[in-house]
């Protein structure tokens, strides 16, 4: 949010490195070692368990996005009135271009990472498409092969389907490369996951002082952040930093992780999806606002904070509990995959506890 406030909002000086863009790798790899208990439970070549789970993923991720995707077609159309009442020119032209109505369709189908004009209408949203797709790529291929075999055979085909894909000279959002980033990123999350229950976690315990562990690997993600380097490079370093901190602060031992386990770091983790999907439209709007008033961009920054944070936990209690609830107690089938998924975590286990 803020790395993109200060690139976008005039007279700010960038927040963050140049290989920032790989934060979004960081929730591919949490998103897979969440998720995998889910995945390695599913029961070989039964479809009835596997639509539970697809369904079960898309009321996590389908409802705020059309709720975020709806947001922006608002300012759109109000860009669009004042750019008919005033003539201006200044702004980029409303509903035409990667905002035109023709792009709404692959986003309604949560497709936009495959279809369609790159960096279309809510931009971010293109990981959430990506996400969408590998899980339901993921479990196809799982219902097919025997649990054992699951993890590596996804990470072979994700490191393969980079190797074939990744650009390297630019950013990979659309199409192949961004469905081969997005499925290494999770595969390497279901694997971390295994290795976490097999051998890491009981490994990792006999540490007296996983806060070393923890701020060492601070830094090492903040030099990865910061250093130039090529694409892959910087993506197969990023992922390498991911995996270890995920694996470290999963063990919740050190000080970093118990101060990151306070209220507001809880919340905000909560409300994460949701500022992913709000700060675009939120920006947009700011940055019309502070071109067209003149409104100083140090205030802007902090309207975009504010308006994203408020919008995301409003609509983390009004959509995202809901959704979840729903998918979990309405749809019929979700009780034939009940027996297949993990229980609810036991610590703060409860419907506002929802995993991405």
């Amino acid at each position: 949010m803020v790395f993109h406030a200060t690139r976008q909002l005039p007279g700010l000086s960038p927040f963050g490195g140049q290989n920032l863009w790989l934060v979004v790798d960081f929730f591919f790899v949490l998103s897979g070692f969440v998720l995998a208990p889910s995945y390695f439970r599913l029961p070989s070549r039964r479809w009835r368990p596997l639509c539970a789970l697809v369904v079960r993923r898309w009321a996590r991720l389908w409802p705020l996005a059309m709720v975020t995707l709806a947001g922006f077609g608002f300012y759109l159309s109000v860009q669009a009135f004042y750019e008919r009442r005033t003539g201006a020119v200044g702004m980029a032209s409303a509903l035409t271009g990667e905002t035109a109505l023709s792009e709404l369709g692959p986003h309604l189908l949560l497709l936009q990472a495959i279809l369609g004009v790159p960096n279309s209408w809510n931009g971010p949203s293109w990981s959430v498409s990506v996400e969408f797709l590998v899980n339901v790529l993921l479990a196809l291929l799982f219902v097919l092969l025997p649990i054992r075999a699951r993890a590596m055979v996804a990470v072979a085909l994700g490191v393969v389907g980079v190797a074939l894909f990744f650009p390297g000279d630019e950013g990979a959002i659309h199409g192949p490369s961004a469905l081969a980033r997005g499925w290494l990123g999770i595969s390497l999350g279901l694997v971390l996951r295994h290795l976490h229950s097999a051998v890491a976690s009981r490994w990792l315990t006999r540490s007296q002082d996983l806060t070393s562990a923890e701020l060492l690997l601070i830094g090492v993600l903040l030099a990865v952040f910061l250093q130039p380097s090529g694409m892959r490079v910087s993506l197969l370093a990023g992922l390498a930093a991911f995996m270890l901190l995920v694996l470290v602060f999963s063990l919740e031992g050190g000080g970093v992780s118990r101060f990151l386990a306070r209220a507001p770091f809880q919340a905000l983790g909560r409300w994460s999806y949701g500022i992913y999907l709000w700060h675009a439209a939120v920006l947009a709007s700011v940055g019309g606002a502070v071109e067209v008033l003149g409104l100083d961009s140090r205030l802007g920054l902090l309207l975009v904070v504010a308006g994203t944070l408020g919008l995301a936990g409003l609509t983390y209690r009004l959509i995202e509990i809901p959704a979840v609830r729903w998918s979990r107690r309405g749809w019929q089938g979700g009780r034939a995959v009940e027996r297949h998924l993990p229980a609810p975590p036991r610590r703060g286990a409860s419907a506002d506890n929802l995993p991405r």
